[in-house]
């Protein structure tokens, strides 16, 4: 089996996918998702800011309790 790698321009690639799945010979493998791409250190800060993002909607629901921002500029003073 040979394996073939094409720059696609963004504006046709939907219409290229759509053609090219209809060719039975074809194997069209899932293209892995952003995170996946990402370095260890880099996937460190994407689950930091995701933990983040969760326990602002759990403060939001009233599941956690928030502090002031006061508290947090104080403790970067110190």
């Amino acid at each position: 089996m040979k394996q073939v790698t094409l720059n696609i321009p963004e504006n046709q690639f939907p219409a290229f996918m759509k053609f090219i799945r209809t060719l039975d010979f074809v194997n069209v493998e899932k293209p892995l998702s952003l995170e996946d791409e990402l370095t260890p250190s880099q996937k460190e800060v994407w689950e930091n800011i995701k933990a983040g993002f969760i326990e602002f909607e759990m403060i939001e629901k009233g599941y956690l309790k928030a502090r002031p921002v006061k508290f947090l500029l104080d403790e970067l003073d110190s």
